[in-house]
């Protein structure tokens, strides 16, 4: 069985490329940061007063495991991450957005009995894996439960669907007009098929804020941590969500991280491997994380992003092979190159290890998606790996 990489994680030789990209080309430009003039106005007028999660609505309900963790990481960021106004503002909205979703999912559990996840199919792919391209595609066919990016921000919430979508249409054009050039990393659609991150940031144990933000300390922390209260959390949420009668297809680079934790809590679940070069994914994913901490510092060093990016994803990709070889049987190993060249025979491939019927129908909504998910869309990804390592 292959695993995640078609390489050492720890080889220290970048991806050839046919020539050095010009200054004006590089997507994420770490020198001259795009920042429209209502970040500056946001990052001028926000304090820099450090987060007192005491005073936060709903700390109160944090159980004593969960509390420590939300401390943690909350000393980490104001330690280490130099936080302008704007990356103030933002850490401050996670943290009051976990704490609200926490109580709203408690509140929405008492007293009921959910109905079992069974046998989720779940993509394994790091950023520029193919991941979100696939994730389209089986998510076009209508015959899974996807996510939708609508629902990923208050999963609990009892307002209409109408104002769910209307808020969630409002942070995807704001998220556009802070980093426009994010598009060309990672779309997103309001009505999805959306990944898992958000979710997966409640319990306030997760690989995206190392990603977000310069917290060494907390990084560390992963190495050891514990993610089943974060994969029981989030399979409380999916449950609230419901199935509607379909099977779940989910999809995060962050699953990677915690492979013994999400078996644990969906034993039957089945596993969609997406198999790329490590180099190949290595500078992007730096490209991804510097623009997020673009928004959020003042102080960005891109040469640090490296070595953290190249640190967790060895470090990651290392367990989750461990995992994945110990369950070949619930194993689908998709090699990126024969993906993207026969996009529809990897779709019949995958429906017959899932034991689904592959119909015209599916095979119709796969090519019709394929006219719409087009390699460059927003225009190219552009990074340099001299700027990380």
């Amino acid at each position: 069985m292959e695993t995640l990489l078609e390489s050492p994680p720890l080889q220290e030789q970048s991806a050839p490329r046919a020539r050095k990209p010009l200054e004006s080309e590089v997507t994420i430009d770490l020198k001259n940061p795009h920042r429209p003039l209502s970040y500056r106005v946001v990052r001028a007028l926000k304090g820099s007063r450090p987060l007192d999660l005491e005073a936060l609505r709903y700390a109160e309900e944090l159980d004593p495991v969960t509390r420590g963790h939300a401390e943690f990481l909350i000393e980490c960021v104001e330690e280490t991450a130099a936080l302008n106004g704007f990356g103030r503002m933002m850490f401050e909205n996670f943290v009051k957005e976990a704490l609200l979703n926490r109580h709203q999912i408690a509140e929405r559990s008492k007293g009921r009995t959910f109905r079992a996840i069974k046998a989720p199919l779940v993509i394994l792919g790091l950023p520029r894996s193919g991941s979100t391209f696939l994730f389209n595609l089986l998510g076009a066919t209508q015959r899974f439960r996807t996510l939708r990016n609508w629902e990923t921000h208050k999963v609990a919430s009892r307002r209409p669907v109408l104002f769910k979508k209307m808020e969630a249409a409002f942070l995807l054009k704001a998220l556009h007009h802070f980093t426009p050039r994010l598009i060309t990393l990672h779309e997103q659609r309001l009505e999805g098929p959306e990944e898992c991150s958000k979710p997966l940031l409640n319990a306030f144990v997760s690989q995206m804020f190392p990603g977000l933000f310069h917290i060494p300390r907390y990084n560390e922390f992963l190495e050891t941590a514990d993610y089943l209260p974060t994969y029981e959390l989030y399979r409380q949420q999916l449950q609230i969500l419901g199935d509607h009668g379909k099977r779940w297809l989910l999809k995060s680079p962050l699953h990677v991280q915690s492979l013994d934790s999400l078996l644990e809590v969906f034993p039957e679940a089945r596993f969609i491997n997406l198999v790329r070069n490590f180099d190949e994914v290595l500078g992007s994913t730096c490209s991804i994380s510097a623009a997020f901490r673009c928004l959020t510092s003042d102080s960005i060093d891109g040469k640090e992003i490296g070595h953290e990016v190249r640190k967790f994803l060895a470090r990651d990709l290392a367990k989750a092979r461990t995992i994945l070889e110990a369950h070949p049987e619930k194993v689908l190993d998709i090699h990126y190159k024969d993906f993207v060249s026969q996009p529809v025979q990897t779709a019949r491939r995958i429906f017959e290890f899932g034991g689904c019927d592959y119909t015209e129908d599916d095979e119709q909504a796969i090519r019709a998606e394929m006219q719409v998910s087009v390699p460059n869309k927003f225009g190219k990804h552009v990074y340099r790996m001299e700027d990380y390592f």
